[in-house]
């Protein structure tokens, strides 16, 4: 329904984009008709990171496959284990619309959401260094906590960012 709003302004909507909880075509049309308003979201859950196979969650025992998680001994899902940066990656592809259409749509957009942009999801000065460094494939290579590394991909740890001065 938020899709046909005509409330002004429009209001943000989360949607997760791990092409399980929500049809590649629907993403599409999402981001067609609202992409300023939509923020990403991941049903990510303490599952994640865990190989194929059984684990104990608490009370609730799950199956882990591939990129779901279902309730021990049934198909019914119980959330998936796809991170958001991943995420990102899938909506970028599933709605060809770009590196920086999905990772406004994961950064910029929460931030106005929440009315933070001035220090959150944005490169502005004086906004929180809080960064997360990407590759080419939008892969995680390292993020940083006001302005200090926080984790770096193997083979990152010593790199030093340096950030040209502008004119």
């Amino acid at each position: 329904g938020v899709l046909g709003s005509a409330t002004r302004p429009h209001p943000f909507f989360g949607i997760i984009a791990d092409g399980i909880h929500v049809h590649p075509s629907s993403l599409k049309i999402a981001h067609a008709a609202r992409p300023a308003s939509l923020v990403l979201v991941s049903d990510q859950m303490a599952a994640m990171g865990l190989p194929d196979g059984q684990h104990r969650l608490g009370e609730a025992v799950v199956e882990v496959v591939g990129d779901r998680a279902y309730r021990q001994g049934t198909q019914t899902l119980a959330g998936a284990v796809v991170p958001l940066n991943e995420c990102v990656r899938r909506f970028a592809r599933f709605c060809d619309c770009g590196a920086v259409a999905a990772i406004e749509a994961a950064t910029l957009h929460p931030a106005q959401c929440l009315g933070i942009e001035a220090s959150k999801g944005t490169l502005r000065v004086g906004a929180d260094a809080d960064l997360v460094l990407l590759d080419d494939e939008l892969r995680v290579r390292r993020t940083y906590v006001a302005g200090k590394l926080g984790w770096a991909a193997e083979g990152e740890e010593r790199q030093v960012l340096r950030i040209p001065r502008l004119p």
